[in-house]
């Protein structure tokens, strides 16, 4: 062929590259059955803003996901703005999951009242957004996306 190979040496080039696409497909395919058949747990951290942080938990890929955002170092607005933008980009990996929003007890509040829990709560419910007080931890709500 010109390539300054000698057939045996050309043929093991082409054996060489062949098994390597075979391993490349096999690992995919073993990954892929993997999350199908045990599920796929994984925290993605990324960055809200100065310092707070929302992530995206699986437990499973065969339960309901759950996603969490903390916004209680948001203005009200800020915070609604936030929210809005992480159910849109959650709904556009699932059609349903839950999202535990952290919004604080208002103890950084000149005060004392939890205005973005209140916020969050009307935004909700104006959204016909189901959702549930956190009864252990008084400053995180949690919505149910379907």
């Amino acid at each position: 062929m010109g390539s300054g190979l000698s057939p045996g040496e050309e043929a093991a080039m082409i054996l060489l590259f062949l098994v390597s696409i075979i391993l490349g497909i096999l690992a995919m395919l073993i990954y892929g059955c993997y999350r199908l058949c045990c599920g796929e747990d994984y925290n993605t951290t990324r960055s809200n803003h100065g310092g707070s942080s929302g992530w995206l938990q699986s437990e499973s890929r065969r339960s309901r996901v759950t996603v969490t955002i903390d916004l209680h170092e948001y203005s009200v607005r800020g915070a609604l703005d936030a929210l809005d933008r992480e159910i849109s980009r959650v709904r556009s990996d699932y059609s349903s999951f839950n999202l535990n929003i952290i919004t604080g007890r208002g103890q950084h509040s000149p005060d004392g009242i939890a205005r973005i829990k209140r916020a969050v709560m009307k935004h909700l419910d104006s959204e016909a957004i189901r959702w549930t007080s956190n009864k252990k931890n008084e400053g995180m709500l949690t919505a149910f996306i379907d």
